[in-house]
Parts: structure tokens; C-alpha cells; sequence
């Protein structure tokens, strides 16, 4: 798959600003969830943090569309064709790699249930552990930690 270059890159808050050129002309390379914080990898090798927290929301439109809605947008990541916007989320960031590895939120939560490297015996391994075999399913399920 060919992915398209970057032709606009926006962001509401001023300590992201210097990444708008810097990101132009770069590609997606992949995105990846982890509980409400999804990672966007960019070619240039830097990765957008955000977590969508209760009101975070993305929306992917057309090039040039701009949605009628109340939500405060936060990013505009836009190709030739088409345009991933973020609304109402308010915990992003920039990171590289090293800084991934250590953030403090993804240092906290387990292993995304949307992660198709999660293999079932991991699952079975991780309900059983002395941290979480005393608990209820519902609770579990809740429970980012796990």
C-alpha cells in the first residue's frame, strides 16, 4: 500500500507548533491503540501521543472539509485526498520513541485488546496472575491496568 504525504499539518496547541513543518511531507507509516491513547507513527520517526479521554473524538473527511460542530478541533493531519481530524482531547503530545517507552500512561495500562500480537495464552497467563485472578470479569474488563 502507498501511503500519501502529509500536505497539511495543524495543531490548536502552541508547544506542538514547530511539528507542523516538520510533519509536512512525511506519511503515516501506522496507527496503533492503547486503551484511550491511540499512537500515530509518522515516517520522520516521531510518534503523536493523544489520549481521548472521555471526549476525545476522530473523524476522518475529505481534504478542505471543515465539519459543523462545537467540539474544539485539536489536530488536522491532511493528504491530497483525505483528512483525520481530533476533537475535544486535551492530553497530546509528541514523542520519539525512547520517550514511548517511558511515558507514564503506557507505562500503567495492559496489553490493547485491539493488539493482534496478544495471543490467547498471554490472556489466559495474564487473568491468572496473582494480580488479577481474584477478580471479576466485568471488573477486569474496566480495569486498563489489565
Amino acid at each position: 500500500m502507498v501511503w500519501e504525504s502529509l500536505t497539511g499539518v495543524w495543531f490548536a496547541f502552541p508547544e506542538l507548533k514547530p511539528y507542523e513543518t516538520e510533519l509536512t511531507g512525511q506519511t503515516i507509516e501506522k496507527l496503533e491503540t492503547r486503551g484511550k491513547a491511540p499512537l500515530t507513527y509518522f515516517s520522520n520517526g516521531r510518534i503523536l501521543y493523544t489520549h481521548n479521554q472521555l471526549y476525545g473524538l476522530w473523524r476522518v473527511v475529505d481534504a478542505g472539509v471543515v465539519p459543523d460542530t462545537k467540539r474544539d478541533l485539536r489536530v488536522r493531519l491532511e493528504t491530497q485526498h483525505r483528512a483525520i481530524l481530533l476533537y475535544s482531547a486535551s492530553d497530546i503530545v509528541m514523542l520519539t520513541p525512547d520517550a514511548l517507552a517511558t511515558h507514564p500512561f503506557l507505562q500503567r495500562i495492559g496489553p490493547d485488546v485491539l493488539d493482534s500480537s496478544v495471543s490467547p495464552e498471554q490472556v489466559r497467563a495474564r487473568v491468572l496472575s496473582h494480580r488479577f485472578c481474584r477478580r471479576r470479569l466485568g471488573s477486569l474488563l474496566l480495569d486498563q491496568a489489565f
